[in-house]
């Protein structure tokens, strides 16, 4: 379960519980998961003013109880919310507590030192980046300290409902995530803060129905298209590819065997005519086009199309501008753009007023459709990506390690599949095939655009179970959504 800020805070009051008790019943959650994973002695804890301090100061009070040596640090030297501070009347005087206003830098990081693990309670779901500028320092020096480090609930530093936070945010061994995960925890990939995280159960319910997408095994399978005795060409899903250049051969080529991976029956591929004699070699089943094409042909070939992607390798394509422009404005085909195609839409967001429209930036292709700065969006990839994709109504595929699928509805959906072997040129290609392919297979924007990102992920994780990260090529890639495909053939017939 996914759940916002403002969303947690309807959970907490739908729970029947008040604040005390949810505090106790996570702070003793908490303490069984900690101890369960680090048997140790000594233990410090960072707590803040706020309830994620009051969490902190329960679960001393539990490690105290159990044996353990507890030493507390009160990083903002005092405790303001009624529940944490009724958690720091119940605190057993064996408890040693310090206010980090009354310790020198080596006071401090000979406590950090020492402590056999850390836990970090500053700040909550409630905190805003920047960090306050007198504990920069202090979580500069936390974050040097080699004591393993837990955070509760998210880390002290980073946003519950962003992609990131302040830069010098804690970084954690092992997060627990409180009653759901919140959106920052999508993202460990992306902002590097958060090694292992786990769900601490609450009780707490789903409100309403999510706009936050999970995605598993089980529901890609339910989502392919199923295969039938009785198909043919024609009805596993007929593609146009627009795409490569003179030197981008490549890209072209990516896009229609990640295309034929994902079992289209006709894909057609518009492209220089220099271009043909390799493409035909290597892939034999694709029907080519020149892409000097009258408007009358353009329009009976579209015509024999599900769907069309367009942009990989296009950067000399002359024609391509042409092309775009036809396939926007004289066709209603589900239309996935990519690379040189983004650029063209950039520099036309005129041509953004149409629907069945799948964008796959990466984030300086982004910056430039935006209008931002790459800093910026790295900085909180969630609002850019949901804000511009309903705001023009199209399907946003933001690029990245954790990639964000933003849909005109509003849903979000957060990667979590892949690996660093997928950080190489050409697998932004492959994914538009994937995506463009599924697309003419019948699903919806969304669900192809999710579906395209889970499975290249997927495929990268398998490949990586025979291959070194290092030597993965798109053919390992490609060979590793075979495998994934093959061992679920039953299920998809």
């Amino acid at each position: 379960m996914i759940l916002e800020k403002k969303q947690i805070r309807q959970a907490e009051q739908a729970s029947g519980l008040s604040e005390e008790q949810l505090m106790e019943k996570a702070g003793c959650r908490c303490t069984e998961l900690i101890l369960d994973r680090y048997p140790q002695r000594s233990f410090l804890l960072l707590c803040g003013q706020g309830n994620n301090g009051g969490d902190g100061l329960i679960i001393a009070r539990q490690l105290s109880g159990k044996g353990r040596s507890v030493t507390v640090v009160l990083m903002q030297n005092e405790v303001r919310t009624a529940a944490a501070l009724q958690a720091l009347k119940q605190l057993p005087s064996c408890c040693q507590i310090q206010k980090l206003s009354e310790l020198d830098e080596q006071q401090f990081a000979s406590l950090l030192e020492h402590a056999d693990l850390l836990i970090d309670c500053v700040f909550g779901i409630g905190f805003h980046a920047p960090l306050p500028e007198a504990l920069r320092p202090w979580f500069q020096l936390i974050n040097r300290c080699r004591t393993p480090l837990v955070s509760i609930d998210i880390n002290s530093g980073m946003e519950a409902d962003s992609s990131g936070g302040d830069p010098d945010a804690l970084n954690s061994d092992l997060t627990l995530a409180l009653g759901a995960l919140k959106p920052v925890h999508l993202f460990s990939r992306e902002h590097g803060k958060m090694k292992q995280i786990l769900e601490v159960g609450l009780g707490f319910s789903q409100m309403r129905p999510s706009s936050w997408v999970q995605l598993d095994v089980l529901q890609i399978i339910r989502m392919l298209p199923k295969l039938h005795e009785n198909d043919y060409k024609s009805t596993t899903g007929r593609l146009g590819v627009i795409a490569g250049s003179q030197g981008m051969i490549g890209a072209a080529q990516f896009n229609l065997e990640a295309a034929s991976a994902l079992g289209c029956g006709m894909i057609h591929l518009i492209s220089d005519p220099d271009l043909m004699l390799p493409l035909q070699i290597s892939c034999p089943h694709v029907l080519f086009h020149s892409a000097s094409q009258t408007e009358s042909e353009l329009t009976a070939l579209c015509g024999r199309w599900d769907a069309a992607c367009a942009g990989s390798g296009c950067d000399r394509m002359a024609q391509i501008e042409k092309l775009l422009d036809f396939l926007l404005h004289q066709t209603s085909l589900p239309l996935t753009l990519d690379a040189f195609a983004l650029r063209l839409l950039s520099q036309h967001p005129d041509w953004l007023c149409r629907p069945r429209l799948i964008l796959t930036p990466h984030p300086g292709e982004f910056s430039a459709l935006y209008g931002a700065s790459v800093e910026d969006i790295q900085r909180n990839r969630l609002f850019f990506a949901r804000q511009f994709a309903t705001t023009h109504h199209v399907t946003l595929v933001l690029k990245g390690a954790n990639t964000v699928v933003a849909g005109a509805d509003g849903r979000i959906y957060v990667n979590q599949t892949g690996n660093p072997a997928l950080a190489k040129a050409g697998s932004g290609d492959l994914l538009t095939g994937l995506i463009a392919a599924l697309s003419a297979r019948g699903l919806n924007d969304f669900e192809a655009a999710c579906a395209g990102v889970w499975l290249q992920g997927t495929a990268a994780d398998k490949a990586a179970e025979t291959a070194s990260l290092y030597t993965i090529r798109h053919r390992e890639i490609l060979q590793g959504l075979d495998h994934f495909l093959l061992s679920h053939q039953r299920e998809l017939r």
